[in-house]
């Protein structure tokens, strides 16, 4: 998290107001450690299953596909 914390510090952010995107689950638990939202894509060898185990509320094959998404999907407030 303190890696997190500092970035939304340092962009004056809350972690409510972030959302993240990583392709390993370590990504997803600090980003949820930080209060903030994940999304994964499935770049780092990880399956969808192990990102969404991790937090992520959205995962994608490529980060193209979850960019054009980023307003249209609102985390769910719980991992799932």
């Amino acid at each position: 998290m303190r890696n997190v914390g500092v970035a939304l510090r340092k962009l004056c952010l809350v972690g409510s107001g972030a959302v993240m995107i990583g392709d390993e689950p370590y990504d997803a638990e600090a980003v949820f450690e930080a209060s903030s939202a994940g999304r994964g894509v499935l770049s780092g060898g990880f399956t969808e299953d192990a990102l969404r185990g991790a937090g992520c509320f959205a995962i994608a094959g490529e980060t193209a596909r979850l960019l054009g998404a980023l307003e249209d999907t609102k985390p769910s407030g719980g991992s799932s």
